[in-house]
């Protein structure tokens, strides 16, 4: 092998040496698969000499062949592995120099390059070498390991072969092995010596021997676990390995990802059946015949519940109905319904709704057909003495139903307070005992004090009395705090009123009409629209000479206060008014009408003051109430007369 020319390394200081060693032990165990401390300590010292790297390299195979003496090596990797791990010393040392700008061997920098590439070329031969003899062969189970030992057997066997006949025709030449494992040889150069074939050849059977008396160990339970660096799990070799995760999960988990894979293996095409054609049994007739299918249909299924009922009340209702059908048929037969029913349809449409009659239906009962307004006339029977009253209308219900209300007795009553105080204290001694809520101090008082404390009221009365009395006053202030609470504020206080006062008028609205003389007393006109808007009223106060008029509209509720109001809490006899005609008369309140209309025609409560009657009178056309003012009108004509 050629050596690079190298030159004396010169002597390094001690703590320079202890920042070279753990680089130095990097590369030993980068070289020989492990950390080998004598061979450190060698390296280390031939450094410090001052040796080259022919001197590196001698320590360093001495200190193999020691490693070997104890079965940690194999027999033909002393010298090649001193020479590859005295280059990797030599590169490491020369890296240092050059990072801690320290003086490097003279010559290094022509031969880095073949050095390099020598290292790398060992480097692979001393990979495929070590593999056999250092791969962990407790991970290999015994069938690998006994068909490893065969192949080597064989390839052992085909060497004999081609030596004998390379030896025979003295050309061809087997090339020298690199590992203990020894596969097909490339022929050797001509020019080879006969010498060089004898101690290959000897080299080879005592090969096959050692190989046939190794006993590889038989791996009887798990190999241990290596880990890298970082924590990841590796092999012998430095591969990374990635473990198999088992995620727990639970067994419903498992049959609903189970019945999920037979729903889509159904959804797939359950028809479709996986047949080997190339048996001697395959008929190809049978094929898509849906053998998956009517397995699939003769599977077990439940009926809901009242299936076949439903099914047989559909067919009873269809049946009753198809009899109900031909029955109105045949009575239409004979009855003429049905011709007289395709007449009807030859008979031109009815005019239009807008089309003003000559004679209005409710006047067509009094008069001849052919009489007209401008020429009346009536039939002699049809006008009586009678009174003919509209019909009255059941007024609107409401869609709830009425509750009663119960009313208890007094002893019903203390005893559902009872109850209640019970089951509230029983759930407060459960929150007690479970530690939710704190338990309430000894309720103490002046009465008690002695039956309560005891010895301690003995001891200090003066103390505890005032300790009494500072709990009876926390007592008393936390009974007034919720009292304060619990009472309600003046809004709160206004909207309660206002809500009790207010009615549901969506059924039906109850509208008054009050007649009153004269309404210039200012106090009298503020309790009249004060009041009706108390009680949340609508309507409105018409000003007109001696014919005021007060329209309120309401529930039952607020117009019987408001009648009690203007009948009889307002004292309008009181004063006096004068007339039109200078004349003094007494003032009055009379109820025109009352009764109840489906909706409200005015919002709120308004005044207005007419000039005239047909002005009062329009004001009313604008609410579409204009007989309310013809019905308080003609009773004020009546009164005068």
């Amino acid at each position: 092998m050629p050596q690079s020319s190298t030159a004396p390394m010169g002597r390094f200081a001690p703590n320079t040496l202890s920042q070279l060693e753990p680089q130095i032990h990097k590369e030993i165990k980068g070289v020989l698969g492990f950390s080998e401390p004598t061979l450190l300590q060698a390296a280390l010292n031939a450094i410090q000499a001052g040796g080259q790297e022919q001197a590196i390299e001698s320590e360093c195979g001495s200190s193999l062949v020691k490693i070997r003496s104890r079965g940690r090596l194999s027999t033909m990797l002393e010298s090649r592995k001193a020479q590859k791990l005295s280059r990797k010393i030599y590169g490491a040392v020369d890296e240092f120099c050059v990072t801690h700008e320290l003086p490097r061997p003279a010559g290094e920098e022509s031969d880095r390059g073949s050095r390099k590439r020598k290292a790398d070329q060992d480097e692979g031969e001393a990979t495929v070498a070590k593999k056999p003899v250092e791969g962990s062969m407790a991970a290999m189970s015994a069938e690998q390991i006994r068909a490893i030992m065969s192949n080597t057997k064989k390839q052992i066997e085909e060497r004999k072969r081609q030596l004998q006949v390379s030896l025979a025709a003295a050309k061809p030449a087997l090339g020298q092995p690199t590992s203990g494992v020894v596969g097909p040889q490339k022929p050797a150069p001509a020019d080879a010596s006969e010498d060089k074939f004898k101690s290959i050849a000897a080299l080879q059977a005592q090969i096959q021997s050692r190989m046939e008396k190794m006993k590889l160990p038989v791996a009887t339970g798990p190999t241990s676990l290596i880990l890298d660096a970082e924590g990841r799990t590796v092999d012998a070799s430095g591969q990374e390995i990635q473990l198999t995760q088992h995620v727990p999960t639970l067994k419903a988990n498992l049959r609903a990802k189970k019945r999920d894979e037979m729903k889509e293996h159904l959804k797939e095409g359950p028809g479709v059946v996986q047949v080997d054609q190339e048996s001697k049994f395959f008929d190809p007739r049978v094929v898509g015949k849906g053998v998956a299918t009517r397995a699939h249909k003769r599977a077990f299924r439940f009926n809901e519940p009242g299936k076949f009922q439903n099914e047989g009340n559909r067919l009873r209702m269809k049946a009753q109905l198809e009899k109900l059908q031909a029955d109105i048929a045949s009575v239409a037969r004979r009855t003429g319904i049905s011709s007289a029913t395709q007449l009807a349809k030859l008979v031109p449409k009815e005019a239009e709704k807008g089309r003003i009659p000559e004679v209005e239906w409710w006047d067509s009962h009094l008069m001849h057909p052919d009489s007209t307004y401008a020429e009346p006339v009536f039939r002699e029977g049809a006008i009586t003495n009678l009174i003919e009253h509209p019909i009255q209308l059941k007024p609107l219900e409401s869609s709830q139903p009425e509750q009663i209300p119960v009313y208890l007795t007094k002893k019903e009553r203390k005893k559902l307070r009872r109850q209640n105080r019970r089951e509230a204290e029983k759930e407060k001694q459960d929150k007690i005992r479970l530690g939710l809520v704190n338990p309430d101090e000894p309720k103490v008082k002046m009465s008690n004090l002695m039956r309560v404390l005891g010895t301690e009221a003995v001891q200090d009365p003066t103390k505890i009395e005032a300790h009494v009395r500072a709990q009876m006053a926390k007592r008393l202030d936390t009974h007034e705090k919720a009292n304060a609470e619990r009472k309600l504020t003046p809004e709160e206080r206004k909207a309660k009123v206002r809500r009790k006062l207010e009615e549901d008028t969506s059924f039906g609205v109850h509208v008054s009409i009050y007649r009153i003389k004269s309404l210039m007393n200012p106090a009298k006109k503020f309790k009249v629209m004060t009041n009706a808007n108390q009680l949340t009223m609508s309507g409105c106060v018409v000003y007109y000479e001696d014919v005021n008029v007060v329209v309120v509209e309401g529930g039952p509720k607020q117009q019987k206060k408001y009648k009690q109001l203007m009948l009889n809490r307002i004292k309008w006899d009181e004063e006096t008014y004068k007339r039109s005609d200078g004349t003094e008369a007494d003032n009055g309140c009379t109820l025109v009408w009352e009764g109840q209309t489906k909706e409200r025609h005015f919002k709120e409560m308004m005044i207005k003051q007419c000039p005239s009657e047909s002005f009062a009178r329009d004001f009313f056309r604008k609410f579409q109430v204009e007989h309310f003012w013809d019905l308080a009108y003609s009773a004020s004509v009546q009164d005068d007369l």
